[in-house]
Formats: C-alpha cells, sequence, structure tokens
C-alpha cells in the first residue's frame, strides 16, 4: 500500500512525520492520514512528496503488485511459477524465471505467478527497469548496475520478442541482434547504444571437431535449433539456403536460449545453432556461420529514468567491456556505448 511505502521511505531516511511535512510543504496530519491509508493526496502534493523520497509519483502511490492483475513481459509466455515483477508505465508486469536460461530462478524472483495473480514473496520497489533480449552481457550489465544500486531487471527473450514488448509498452529496453543491414528496431521513437558484435554458429558436442554446415544440411549431425522467430534461427536458414538447402521446420530439439543450446550441445543432442560466447562457455568447438550487431533500443519515453542513464554511461564503461572482452566472443568493443 502506498501509505507503507510512504512511511518506509521516511523512516529509512530518519525522518518524523513532521519533518517529512515540513519537507514537502504539507500539514503533519495529511502525512499521518496518508501512512494510515485514509486519504488521497492532492497532485502537487503527490509531486512534492514524491521528490522529497527520492522517488516517483507512480512508484509511490501505485497499487501494489499483489493487489492487481500483471500482464507477462512477454506474450505467450509461460503464466505460472516463480516470477520477477516490474512496473512500466501504468503496466504492472512480471516474468516467469526459466533455469533453463542461466538463472537462479528462485533466488531471483520477487513473486510465485499463477495465471496473471502475483503472490508476492517479499516487497518489491516498483520502479524497476525492465531490459528484455537474449545477449548475456545484457546480465552482466543488470548485475553491475544492482551493485551499484539501480533496480533494474534482465528478462530472457528473443529479439523478437524484445522489440514487440518494447513497443507494447512492457518493457523499457529491448536488446536485439542482426546483421548489420537488417538489425531489428522499433517502429516507436527510440534511443539507441551500440554493443558490439558477436557470430551466431554452430556449437559441436564437445567430442566432435567443429561441425560443417553440409553435415547439418546432410542430416549427418543432429540439430539443436531455435524457436522459429529468432534471428539466429533465421542466420543458420540463410546459410543453409546458400548450399540449396531449406531446413525441415518440424522435429529435433528446440533450445530456449543461447547458453541452453549451449548446454544441450555439451550434452551431446547435437549440433546448436547459438553465439560464440555461450560456445565458449561450454569450452565446445564453434562453427561462425554470420556477423552480427548488437544494439540495445531505450524507448524514447524512458530516456530520463535514472536506470537507462546508467545503462548508457555503463556501456562506455571500460569496468564493463573489459568484463565482455574476458568472457570472449564479443568483438567491436571499442564502439560499445557509442549513440546511433
Amino acid at each position: 500500500m502506498s501509505g507503507e511505502r510512504i512511511r518506509r521511505l521516511r523512516e529509512e531516511r530518519g525522518w518524523s512525520q513532521r519533518e517529512l511535512a515540513e519537507k514537502a510543504a504539507v500539514s503533519r496530519q495529511l502525512i499521518g492520514a496518508l501512512e494510515s491509508g485514509r486519504h488521497t493526496p492532492a497532485v502537487d502534493a503527490a509531486l512534492r512528496l514524491a521528490g522529497v523520497l527520492g522517488t516517483t509519483v507512480e512508484a509511490l502511490f501505485a497499487p501494489a503488485a499483489d493487489e492487481a492483475e500483471a500482464v507477462p513481459v512477454l506474450a505467450g509466455a509461460p503464466s505460472s511459477g516463480p516470477a520477477v515483477v516490474a512496473r512500466v508505465g501504468a503496466t504492472q508486469v512480471y516474468a516467469v524465471v526459466d533455469p533453463a536460461t542461466g538463472l537462479d530462478a528462485w533466488a531471483s524472483a520477487d513473486a510465485v505467478a499463477d495465471r496473471g495473480r502475483l503472490r508476492m514473496l517479499h516487497p518489491v520497489e516498483q520502479d524497476v527497469f525492465v531490459v528484455l533480449g537474449c545477449d548475456p552481457a545484457v546480465g552482466l550489465a543488470a548485475a553491475m548496475l544492482r551493485a551499484r544500486g539501480h533496480a533494474i531487471v534482465a528478462v530472457h527473450g528473443s529479439s523478437a520478442q524484445a522489440i514487440e514488448a518494447l513497443e507494447a509498452g512492457r518493457a523499457h529496453a529491448a536488446c536485439v541482434h542482426g546483421p548489420a543491414d537488417s538489425l531489428p528496431r522499433p517502429a516507436a521513437s527510440a534511443v539507441g547504444w551500440r554493443l558490439g558484435s558477436w557470430q551466431v554458429g554452430l556449437a559441436a558436442p564437445d567430442d566432435h571437431s567443429p561441425v560443417a554446415l553440409e553435415d547439418v544440411a546432410a542430416g549427418r549431425m543432429p540439430l539443436v535449433r531455435r524457436e522459429a522467430s529468432t534471428s539466429s534461427q533465421h542466420s543458420l536458414e540463410r546459410a543453409l539456403a546458400r548450399l540449396g538447402v531449406s531446413l525441415d521446420a518440424s522435429g529435433g530439439t528446440v533450445a530456449a536460449g543461447h547458453l541452453d543450446a549451449a548446454r544441450h550441445a555439451a550434452a551431446g543432442h547435437g549440433a546448436a545453432v547459438t553465439m560464440t560466447a555461450a560456445a565458449a562457455a561450454f569450452a565446445l568447438p564453434f562453427t561462425p556461420i554470420e556477423e552480427h550487431q548488437v544494439v540495445l533500443w531505450v524507448g524514447q519515453q524512458w530516456g530520463a529514468h535514472p536506470a537507462a542513464r546508467a545503462l548508457g554511461d555503463l556501456l562506455a564503461d571500460r569496468a564493463y567491456t573489459s568484463r565482455l572482452a574476458v568472457i570472449g566472443g564479443y568483438d567491436q568493443l571499442t564502439s560499445c556505448g557509442t549513440t546511433l
């Protein structure tokens, strides 16, 4: 409830109700009424209170996550299970955490989702910045910014899913990748930052030499594919088309992401469509197919969000790019953080 948020933020600062009232130019009686849930402030008073408490009116007075319906960040994604929770504008969003993407589901969960209803596991800061993408660099950025005090969460999704969620108002930012001449971009106004580039390719089982495309085309090597809408799967299809082969769209293992694909390859399930860094994480032989540029798009309306500004600064920070260099597989890092 908003009253509990006001009281918590006031007490964190060591202020009495009277001190908060003086700083926000309102009466102490109003503070008492707000904290007890007996009153809703006028717009000007709400703005002053939010400013003094270092938050936004939306974060201070919006309904709590367990008081309202929520929508999944990813359309068509699982709607039940451990979930991270945030608010994008007026929309309460959540994302069920899939351990297959490399995240520790219960360690990161804020709530248990049950078909759009949330049972909170702990109080959640509502002004959380949501970044959607499939590149592990997104998770690294989120972890570094959280360590610096920013409320930010990385949600795993393909480039197509990321753009769709950004345009639909279910995410603040979208990390996408693709060939330089056909990079996905949102239809709505957005600011873009370059992240770098890497290769899409085939990770081979660890008891094999690098896989030749011809072996996949001829069916001599089982294939761990990606979802049909993903940029990586499109890369494989283009490469096979150059050999005069069309890929059978049915059957085989479908991986949930780059790391999941590499995990399948390491388990001996076949050659997996993934990225350089994911193959390197499992020490797998890798056959490059196509170079992809990586860009982070932030919706224009979220450009002034503190986490958006911090994210833009982080991308150009050597503390960040040096970590990507250690992970391996990332190229053109000198352009990381430059504006499109």
